[in-house]
């Protein structure tokens, strides 16, 4: 079902499931293909299709991966018109009962933003539950929980931009560590994760769904400077509220950004020319060592130049 109530009234389709999972399972058995270090990991409905692919055992991951996660169904009816309510808690349960029978994973991270008004994080946390619960029984390392604040995303929600909170796939995934993690390697410090407190009302209840057609398996306001203040006021001391004080400061002018942080990421060490004689060998040995490669001079000089003038347009906008 693609329509945009599919994720609540459509069917769950195991043929489907079973499908791509045979597929998968093809892939990573090609002679060229290390079985033990196979990824998963998707976005939003391709969060879904990823766990649900998981949870069906067809494929052995090394790691799981999945940002702005959501189900098929809905743990409660909140938003839903009294039209579609047949059946929703009960293909929520389904679904995790469904993630209750995983075979586990060495490493399994999940980013959710505490903001997200697509998918609910309250529905995110039973998920996150549910596989760390099975992960425990295996004696496997529970799920790391990554929360990401509505300034992290990828676009800054605003009232034309990113409405929904829900646009932050490259805050998930486009991390070296991660993808590290995500192909049997190290995994990230347990100390760079952290949970968020539960909402006090799921800000997803009425906002529309992602649209799940392409998913295998699947059933087809900024607060303002002082409130900033007083919540990192309060956060460093938890034992205490501590408020702004009432006297007015003098007024200064804005300080400009520091400058990001140099990475650590030494770029000339999983990089390859493809001018280079056998490089695809070389590439393909940088990949099995550190889980990704760089490839460089793909692009002619006129080609570069419209990537760096499409940026720059970008970054105004970005700005603006």
């Amino acid at each position: 079902d693609d329509t945009h109530w599919g994720w609540l009234q459509g069917n769950f389709r195991e043929e489907d499931l079973e499908l791509f999972g045979a597929w998968m399972a093809a892939v990573t058995d090609h002679p060229a293909i290390d079985c033990r270090r196979v990824g998963l990991f998707g976005f939003s409905a391709g969060a879904y299709a990823a766990v649900e692919v998981f949870a069906s055992g067809l494929v052995q991951v090394a790691g799981l991966g999945l940002g702005g996660v959501h189900g098929h169904g809905q743990s409660n009816l909140s938003g839903v018109p009294a039209s579609r309510a047949q059946g929703v808690t009960e293909k929520f349960k389904d679904f995790l009962d469904r993630l209750r029978k995983h075979e586990g994973a060495a490493f399994i991270e999940a980013t959710h933003g505490t903001t997200d008004k697509q998918s609910c994080w309250k529905e995110a946390t039973q998920i996150f539950d549910v596989l760390s619960e099975r992960q425990l029984e295996l004696g496997r390392p529970e799920v790391s929980v990554r929360t990401l604040e509505a300034h992290e995303q990828d676009t800054q929600p605003s009232s034309k931009k990113n409405r929904t909170h829900h646009d932050y796939m490259k805050a998930s995934f486009m991390r070296p560590e991660f993808l590290q993690a995500l192909l049997g390697g190290p995994t990230p410090s347990a100390s760079s994760s952290k949970r968020a407190p539960e909402p006090k009302k799921c800000q997803g209840s009425t906002a529309p769904r992602p649209r799940p057609s392409a998913a295998p398996g699947l059933a087809p306001t900024p607060k303002t400077r002082a409130a900033k203040q007083q919540q990192v006021l309060a956060a460093a001391s938890p034992s205490r509220c501590v408020l702004p004080s009432r006297s007015r400061s003098p007024r200064r002018e804005p300080m400009p950004p520091s400058k990001p942080p140099p990475s650590s990421l030494q770029v000339a060490d999983h990089s390859v020319s493809c001018l280079e004689p056998l490089w695809e060998a070389t590439a393909y040995d940088l990949f099995c060592k550190h889980g990704f490669v760089l490839v460089e001079d793909v692009l002619d000089p006129s080609q570069c130049e419209e990537v760096l003038a499409d940026c720059h347009e970008l970054a105004k906008e970005i700005v603006a």
